[in-house]
């Protein structure tokens, strides 16, 4: 896998690309977070560029695990616990679901512990997570790396990765749908914005069943609060299921611990419940 990551890197490397100075502006943070209060950022002298002008961020963070919600769940997985909402907007913390989107979410979160075939996260059948749940719901950690006019985002759960350029380059065409979908990102201060649209509707946004359509846009916002911290938000536009955007948030640290690196993952082996992975026929599993 290293050297998978090491060729793919260097490659990029050759890649002629845009080169960014120090940005003089701050984040509109109305187009990358909706409009909400973001934590400020302390004093910037830890910041150091690299030779493309890019902030440089690279390295492993990790985040507490979050993801079986985005609204607040009580009685999580039948026990006492309740665990907090991830919305940051709107205020009421409730997703403006249309009303038939919320009525196909409460069939997953009525039966999330027990689900049937059509049910089950797509995650626990080993497909791709997407944008943005894989930045807020892996139990590994996420690396980023930095090739000129690029950030690429290397994820230890089911070996997910993303290659974001820098360079404002066309979009692909509105009709291919991608599981991870096509990002397009750029520097503001100390934020990295990413744009990201042709997403296909596979993913899940929850284990319990907040999902999206094909339709969805998403604007992430990476915010380096200091050298080990940076505030994650995600807002999401999909007016075929919301009926407005709406902002999910987490706090990203840095893994400081020496010697960490991503691990190889095992996701689906050994798996007890198959037939609900791939139905598969009664005289088959005999």
């Amino acid at each position: 896998m290293r050297l998978l990551v090491n060729t793919t890197i260097a490659a990029l490397s050759l890649v002629s690309c845009t080169l960014y100075n120090e940005p003089t502006t701050t984040i509109n943070e109305s187009v990358a977070t909706g409009e909400h209060n973001a934590t400020e950022t302390k004093p910037l002298e830890w910041r150091t560029y690299l030779p493309d002008g890019q902030l440089n961020v690279q390295g492993l963070w990790t985040y507490t695990l979050g993801g079986l919600n985005i609204e607040e769940l009580s009685n999580v997985m039948e026990t006492e616990r309740t665990a907090p909402s991830m919305i940051i907007e709107p205020s009421d913390q409730v997703l403006p679901y249309h009303p038939w989107a919320r009525t196909r979410r409460n069939e997953v979160l009525n039966n999330y512990n027990h689900p049937n075939h059509a049910q089950v996260d797509p995650q626990n059948r080993g497909w791709p997570d997407g944008i943005p749940r894989l930045n807020y719901y892996t139990p590994g950690p996420i690396q980023i790396l930095q090739p000129p006019g690029y950030v690429v985002f290397l994820y230890e759960t089911q070996h997910e990765f993303r290659v974001v350029p820098l360079d404002r380059r066309p979009r692909l065409d509105s009709k291919i749908k991608l599981w991870m979908g096509d990002s397009r990102g750029r520097w503001e201060e100390n934020t990295l914005i990413i744009d990201v649209t042709n997403h296909n509707d596979s993913t899940r946004l929850s284990v319990v069943g907040d999902f999206h359509s094909d339709e969805m846009r998403v604007i992430e916002s990476f915010t380096f609060i200091d050298s080990d911290t940076l505030e994650y938000r995600a807002k999401i536009d999909d007016p075929k299921t919301y009926t407005k955007p709406w902002v999910l948030g987490v706090t990203i640290k840095r893994d400081t611990l020496p010697g960490n690196e991503i691990m190889e993952y095992s996701g689906v082996e050994g798996e007890k419940d198959a037939n609900l992975m791939v139905e598969i026929p009664l005289n088959a599993q005999q």
